[in-house]
């Protein structure tokens, strides 16, 4: 499948996201899993340093929010375990720490669940 390569390098969210649902070797999942968690974890650290302004410099919160919850889904199904509830762990949080009901429901969702934000 080609790819839709932005202006900054990157692949297109939903491209990579079907990139890693398909195609991806399962020792690339595991390096791109632990890069995903270590993102996590610094945001929910940038996030308690600066509060709500940390996403007017980045991707819009939803937009962020929507990415991670899709990826929460994939590792789920790709690579269950410790490493990928660790993942859905820190995306509950950092989704409890924006505060809004709308996307406080991901929060709760029981480990089989899909997280996606619509």
């Amino acid at each position: 499948m080609p790819y839709a390569v932005r202006r900054s390098g990157k692949l297109a969210p939903r491209r990579y996201l079907w990139h890693l649902e398909h195609n991806a070797h399962p020792d690339a999942l595991l390096v791109v899993l632990a890069d995903k968690v270590h993102n996590l974890h610094a945001m929910l650290a940038d996030r308690r340093a600066r509060g709500p302004e940390v996403w007017a410099r980045s991707t819009p919160m939803e937009d962020q929010l929507r990415y991670y919850g899709s990826l929460v889904d994939v590792f789920r199904r790709r690579l269950p375990g410790r490493l990928s509830e660790e993942l859905a762990e820190s995306f509950a949080h950092l989704v409890r720490s924006e505060g809004s009901p709308a996307l406080g429901r991901l929060a709760t969702l029981d480990p089989g669940t899909p997280v996606a934000v619509a």
